[in-house]
């Protein structure tokens, strides 16, 4: 199986702050060291003990400072736009990925997996079986009676005698007579 989306996490640039714009009394100096110390700066932004952070680069990943470095705090995948966590599936379109994380050298490697089978996805977003009838929005046209069936990765649609790849367009109001569905445009 291939990944859909993959990416890598680069190793982070850590490093400690302190400092002291006017002199301070023992005490206040030992205070501002501890703090400093524990405190942990990455790609030039300071965050403090605790505070939990994310790249622009790695949203679904986030980070804690821990005492002046920086540990995982949450790790997941991106999947058209929503994050899920490392270890589990989510459906898209039909079909169940799981978010898989691998260390590489000193980052770690993330991918979005297909697993499982793929199913179709009729009129109203649910998933159907192939060879499962449904009603399908076909080129513009809702009809009923419809199957899929999947052949790799591609899935083929076909309604009564008419048969074409995945189409995708506005939302339609359907009444049906006993033969023919007829659409209205909402």
């Amino acid at each position: 199986m291939r990944s859909l989306i993959t990416y890598i996490i680069p190793a982070v640039v850590i490093g400690m702050v302190v400092t002291s714009p006017a002199p301070l009394v023992e005490e206040e100096k030992d205070a501002a060291a501890k703090r400093a110390s524990s405190s942990c700066t990455v790609n030039g932004r300071v965050y403090q003990p605790g505070e939990i952070f994310s790249l622009p680069s790695s949203r679904c990943i986030k980070y804690r400072c821990l005492n002046g470095g920086y540990d995982f705090y949450e790790e997941g995948c991106d999947l058209d736009g929503e994050c899920f966590p490392v270890g589990h599936t989510k459906n898209y379109r039909c079909r169940p990925y799981r978010c898989d994380a691998s260390v590489m050298g000193q980052g770690k490697y993330y991918s979005v997996t297909p697993v499982g089978t793929q199913l179709c996805e009729d009129y109203y977003g649910q998933c159907r079986s192939p060879g499962e009838k449904f009603i399908y929005n076909m080129r513009g046209r809702v009809s009923r009676n419809c199957s899929c069936r999947v052949l790799g990765d591609r899935i083929e649609y076909t309604c009564n005698s008419y048969t074409a790849a995945p189409y995708s367009s506005s939302h339609y109001s359907v009444s049906f007579s006993s033969r023919n569905a007829q659409e209205t445009s909402e």
